[in-house]
């Protein structure tokens, strides 16, 4: 697999790249940890000493409170997040103006009646079109590469636009699956009367 070269530091949507301290760095599992309740964080620190009971009781409180493994397990949320925060920086403009971009195409492509299949199609085209967005707009405003680096970019664009084009290919699958009930579980067979 070819090494790239990072892109020049100057990728977030600011009149001047150096007025503005650095960009604080993207929440990582620890810091989504310590938004836990203390006592789910006391679990957390037992189980992973290696103490099953400490587990045991992990397991039951996150079964009972399922909104706790819901903060860490979203994967799909956090690179979201993730993402407009690489692209925002400290810009809290810029920030909120992506949430709600984010938002709105969400509620443009989904539907009430959409299928578990179809709400995950539709989160995957929002996550591509969120990378090829920021891919072209990091290309745009950095003319000074190298040849090296322009051609890494683009090899990058054009994976993130494939990316995107497979997400929406998947997107009218599944609600062409959604329309003629293919997705949905099989019925169980009803026992017929001897």
């Amino acid at each position: 697999m070819a090494k790239f070269e990072s892109a020049p530091a100057a990728h977030t949507y600011e009149p001047q790249p150096n007025s503005k301290p650095a960009p604080s760095p993207p929440p990582t599992a620890d810091s989504r940890k310590s938004q836990l309740p203390p006592q789910v964080a006391e679990f957390v620190a037992l189980a992973n000493e290696g103490d099953p009971e400490a587990l045991a009781k992990l397991r039951t409180l996150l079964d009972e409170n399922p909104q706790n493994w819901q903060l860490l397990g979203d994967l799909a949320n956090t690179a979201e997040k993730l993402l407009f925060q690489r692209v925002a920086g400290q810009d809290q403009l810029a920030l909120e103006s992506l949430r709600r971009k984010a938002a709105a195409l969400r509620e443009e492509i989904s539907a009430p009646e959409d299928t578990p299949l179809v709400k995950l199609a539709v989160q995957r085209v929002i996550a591509c079109w969120l990378q090829l967005q920021y891919l072209d707009a990091v290309e745009a405003s950095s003319p000074q590469w190298t040849p090296t680096q322009a051609t890494q970019w683009t090899r990058r664009q054009e994976s993130a636009e494939r990316r995107y084009q497979v997400a929406l290919k998947s997107l009218g699958l599944a609600r062409r699956m959604m329309t003629t009930g293919a997705n949905r579980a099989p019925s169980a067979p009803t026992a017929s009367a001897p």
